[in-house]
C-alpha cells in the first residue's frame, strides 16, 4: 500500500504482528525528473546540499534543468543553492552551460554565461544597482563638499 504526499512519500509495510512505517523524502533529482519546478525551487531552498549531488555520469541538478530547459527562476535558484555545478563536467565532458547551448533557451544560456549578472530578484538588483549610484553620488558630493572648502581659502 503505497500513500503519495507532495513532499514526503509514505511506505506501509504490513506483516502479520507488526505494523512498520518507511518515510522516504522525495529528493530534489526526484521533482526534476516529474518536472515539479514549484517543489525543486521548495526543496533547494530547504536542502541545498542536494544540488551538490551528482549521478554515477557526473550529472548534476542544474545539468538535468538545463537539459530540461527548466524555467529561468528554477535554474537561478538550483544555481544559488550550488554555484560550482557551473563548472562540474559529467561523464561526457559537458557542463550546464555546454548543455544548455544545445537544450535550453537563451535566457538560460545568456544567465549561465554571466549569473553575476542576474543575482536576486528584479527589485533586489535594482537595489543594488541604486545603492551603488549612491555611493557613488556620496563620493562625488564630498569631494565637491572639500573643493568648494579648499577653493574658500584662497
Amino acid at each position: 500500500l503505497f500513500t503519495f504526499f507532495p513532499i514526503i512519500d509514505i511506505i506501509i509495510l504490513l506483516s502479520p504482528h507488526t505494523r512498520k512505517y518507511a518515510i522516504k523524502m522525495t529528493t530534489l533529482k526526484e521533482y526534476i525528473l516529474d518536472k515539479n519546478y514549484d517543489s525543486v525551487i521548495k526543496r533547494a531552498r530547504s536542502h541545498p546540499k542536494e544540488a551538490h549531488e551528482s549521478d554515477e555520469n557526473g550529472i548534476t541538478a542544474l545539468h538535468w534543468l538545463t537539459f530540461d530547459d527548466a524555467p529561468l527562476e528554477v535554474v537561478r535558484v538550483v544555481y544559488e543553492s550550488f554555484p560550482g555545478a557551473l563548472y562540474t563536467v559529467n561523464k561526457n565532458g559537458n557542463t550546464p552551460l555546454d548543455i544548455a547551448l544545445e537544450c535550453a533557451s537563451s535566457e538560460i544560456v545568456y544567465f549561465l554565461r554571466e549569473p553575476q549578472k542576474h543575482q536576486g530578484t528584479p527589485f533586489e538588483r535594482v537595489m543594488k544597482s541604486n545603492k551603488k549610484n549612491r555611493n557613488k553620488t556620496n563620493s562625488l558630493r564630498t569631494k565637491s563638499i572639500s573643493l568648494s572648502e579648499e577653493f574658500n581659502k584662497l
